[in-house]
């Protein structure tokens, strides 16, 4: 039994886009004879993952996120790499007599037919993810479980002549498969050490033969457009790259050391299914009150936290939360991440003088409603941000702090008039990562809820769900590691006119504190508490991450 309604009708019922972002799409579809969902997507209205959620709302079947959800080895072999890539369809799962198959077409009754004669042993269960992610995962599990990237490295450095454009090749298609927002490439007095950061930790992958090093990275710097003859200083570039069904964009950093240049890549993806509030991993009232946030007329919503929280993601959702048809939007980035149409975007050159609070002072000649600048990183910035918010402005920005109380001080350190600062200011979320387990081998920890009962007994009083709590273990899916993705850990502030007084008065970080605690306000220990709670990661991790001790 479908759900009922028109694709359009159930994307404004799960909030993904408004009435305006259909007619605009309407119009669209007069001159460009192509499906509406299409038209949507390709304005970026929708992202694939949200354009796909509506689909399996409407036709009452699961979706499966496909960057969290590895597929089984015994599964993804019932179909061959010919007929997955014909089909676009996923063998995922088995349990029982039952295959999970994932398909990106809930209408396709021939395709669902002719898939449950080719499975005919099983009973089949069908499931909807966006065609992009299908498309990514056939390469890369087909590739990786046929031929694993890792052997495949291993053995393309152990000949006599190796192929560096392979072993680089290798190296960006191994962060790929890991999902690693970052390679380093480090020499040492005889090797050299490949290590990638997955899911914000640095995980020892492979060593290289010293020999190699020198030819790796002179590779690297040709391919980012870099001096390869200059080894004495550090240096910066960036190139795209293609491979197991992905385009990626990948900043290059170079930096000179005792035994070598050591390199280090951020690997950015482009897909902007991931730029949804409600996808990050925000509890509902942060939610509420961020959404209100970007839709008063004026103001300044700041994100902060260290390096690597996750504050440009939150920054790029709360943007797309905004409807920029009936707002005039316009931006200045270092660089630009994402690209939207409807959204004026502008990047910083600082070799001609074209800086963050330069382009705030022409912005103000573009009629804009919204302003989103991409850090307030100096005190030209703040004060030129804080005058953009009190002139009839909404201005987004992220900054470095610790949480949401030192956000504020940060920011009041920076600017010359405190007293405007503290009445544009109006929502903070401070935030880090967390972990999340591995839902196929993660193990229930009794004891671990015990701890937590003594340790913060209020937060049983805020949820609505029976508590299970968990500890990693690790399996062949989630690559031993004992966890897949990441979710925000956040404390989302609200500032009113008594904790404005607080700052006017110079109370102390500590009174502030009591006076939040009062309120019950959620903290990141409380909302890491919740989050283990709801069974989404365990308290070693939260341990890492906040150094908390539960006993």
């Amino acid at each position: 039994m479908s759900q009922k309604g028109k694709l359009g009708e159930i994307l404004i019922k799960l909030g993904f886009i408004t009435q305006e972002h259909i007619e605009v799409a309407l119009k669209i579809q007069q001159i460009q004879k192509k499906k509406l969902g299409e038209i949507l997507k390709e304005l970026g209205f929708v992202s694939p993952r949200e354009l796909a959620l509506a689909l399996a709302y409407q036709a009452n079947l699961e979706y499966i996120n496909l960057e969290e959800y590895y597929p089984k080895k015994e599964a993804l072999f019932l179909l061959t790499k010919r007929i997955a890539t014909l089909y676009n369809a996923l063998c995922v799962d088995i349990k029982g007599d039952t295959v999970l198959v994932v398909i990106d077409d809930p209408y396709d009754i021939r395709k669902q037919a002719t898939l449950r004669n080719l499975l005919k042993n099983y009973k089949v269960k069908f499931a909807i993810a966006e065609p992009e992610a299908i498309v990514r995962a056939i390469e890369i599990y087909y590739t990786y479980y046929t031929n694993p990237l890792d052997k495949q490295f291993t053995e393309e450095i152990l000949k006599p002549e190796p192929d560096i454009e392979k072993v680089v090749d290798l190296i960006l298609n191994m962060a790929i498969y890991y999902n690693a927002s970052d390679i380093h490439i480090n020499p040492l007095s005889n090797v050299s050490f490949l290590f990638l950061r997955i899911d914000g930790i640095l995980q020892p992958t492979a060593v290289i033969p010293y020999s190699l090093h020198g030819n790796i990275v002179s590779k690297i710097k040709l391919m980012a457009n870099m001096n390869v003859a200059e080894r004495r200083i550090p240096q910066d570039g960036s190139f795209s790259y293609s491979s197991l069904g992905q385009k990626v964009d990948v900043r290059v950093s170079t930096l000179p050391t005792a035994f070598g240049e050591k390199v280090v890549m951020r690997v950015l993806k482009k897909d902007i299914s991931k730029l949804n509030l409600d996808f990050l991993g925000f509890l509902p009232m942060q939610k509420e009150l961020l959404k209100k946030a970007v839709n008063l007329s004026y103001g300044m919503l700041l994100t902060s936290g260290p390096t690597g929280s996750g504050k440009s993601t939150t920054l790029y959702s709360l943007l797309r939360s905004i409807n920029y048809l009936k707002r005039n939007v316009v931006t200045v980035e270092d660089p630009i991440e994402y690209r939207f149409n409807f959204i004026y975007q502008t990047e910083i050159n600082t070799a001609i003088g074209y800086k963050f609070s330069t382009a705030l002072k022409y912005f103000m000649r573009q009629d804009p409603d919204v302003i989103l600048v991409g850090e307030i990183r100096d005190k030209e910035t703040a004060n030129t941000s804080v005058e953009a918010a009190n002139t009839g402005h909404l201005l987004l920005s992220t900054i470095h702090a610790n949480c949401a109380i030192t956000t504020v001080q940060r920011l009041l350190n920076l600017v010359e008039d405190k007293d405007v600062a503290l009445s544009v200011l109006k929502v903070i979320s401070a935030q880090r990562l967390l972990r999340k387990l591995c839902p196929f081998c993660k193990q229930e920890a009794k004891e671990d809820l015990e701890l937590l009962k003594k340790k913060y007994p209020k937060i049983f009083d805020l949820i609505d769900f029976e508590p299970k709590v968990y500890r990693a273990k690790g399996c062949e899916r989630c690559g031993n590691r004992g966890y897949i993705g990441r979710t925000v850990l956040a404390e989302v502030l609200e500032l009113d006119d008594d904790l404005i007084n607080l700052f006017y008065k110079n109370t102390s970080l500590i009174d502030i504190k009591k006076k939040l605690e009062e309120r019950n306000f959620l903290d990141m220990p409380k909302v890491a508490t919740y989050k283990i709670l709801s069974g989404e990661t365990d308290i070693n991790e939260v341990k890492r991450v906040l150094e908390i001790n539960y006993v």
